[in-house]
């Protein structure tokens, strides 16, 4: 008889906010040119005005999406859902496809403080920083980071604004401070896989990879630190994770595991 595992409760934030993240099957690319990005843009414009959630940041990189919402009367899961259905109806349409497109179901963690909202913030509007996708933040052109600096379209930069100041020019100047800052909580992203502490992640590495000494990573040649880096991400381990126990840098883990 197959045992069906019951989902996992959603965390519930206690102030409506959550971060959530919406990636392409497998990973797949799911923008594919500038009119893909900006279907997407308008699919959330629709989508909130059909429902009464607030979108305070947005990050569209080429095979995932990355939102701050407030949830109110309409469930972020409605929400969701409409986004993806509208999307997918019209990419498969233009690119003569059929089937799913996005991942199974969304990834959500709630936000509970001002530390956390500041940090998410940030995380989002640095994704294309940290993927080495631009230098500067304020160049991507896909997130909400441009409509905090003047191009409005839907979301709502008043209210975070206003909470960093009712000065418009202070709260501008303080916001360009907080994006720019280093993003010191993580949250989740595309990498992310079994979820392991580090203590947990280390205690797999020690019994699971008998070859693999982390404190030596750093002296290994290429091709042995390369050989490391897969043999961890294949076990589980995000990039984030490895990057943390190895002491190399993010870009340096993804780079070597995925530019090749």
């Amino acid at each position: 008889m197959k045992i069906t595992m019951p989902r996992q409760v959603r965390k519930q934030s206690e102030l409506g906010l959550y971060h959530v993240m919406l990636r392409g099957n497998n990973k797949q690319v799911i923008f594919q040119d500038d009119d893909d990005y900006r279907k997407l843009l308008f699919t959330l414009y629709d989508c909130r005005l059909e429902t009464d959630l607030s979108i305070y940041a947005y990050c569209i990189m080429s095979n995932h999406i990355h939102l701050l919402i407030n949830e109110r009367t309409h469930t972020m899961s409605d929400f969701i859902k409409r986004v993806a259905a509208k999307y997918v109806l019209w990419y498969n349409t233009k690119y003569e496809r059929c089937g799913h497109l996005f991942q199974g179901r969304f990834r959500s963690e709630p936000i509970q403080n001002t530390y956390e909202l500041y940090n998410v913030m940030r995380y989002i509007h640095q994704n294309p920083y940290k993927a080495g996708i631009e230098s500067e933040i304020s160049s991507y052109r896909w997130s909400s980071y441009q409509e905090y600096m003047g191009m409005s379209f839907f979301c709502e930069t008043d209210w975070f604004l206003n909470l960093i100041s009712e000065n418009r020019s202070v709260a501008l100047e303080s916001f360009q401070l907080i994006n720019h800052a280093f993003a010191d909580k993580d949250f989740i992203d595309i990498d992310d896989k079994l979820g392991l502490s580090d203590s947990e992640a280390l205690h797999m590495v020690s019994t699971r990879l008998k070859w693999l000494n982390l404190q030596n990573v750093m002296r290994m040649s290429k091709e042995m630190r390369l050989k490391a880096f897969n043999a961890m991400f294949d076990l589980g381990l995000s990039i984030r994770q490895i990057s943390r126990l190895t002491g190399f840098s993010y870009g340096t883990v993804r780079n070597n595991l995925f530019d090749k």
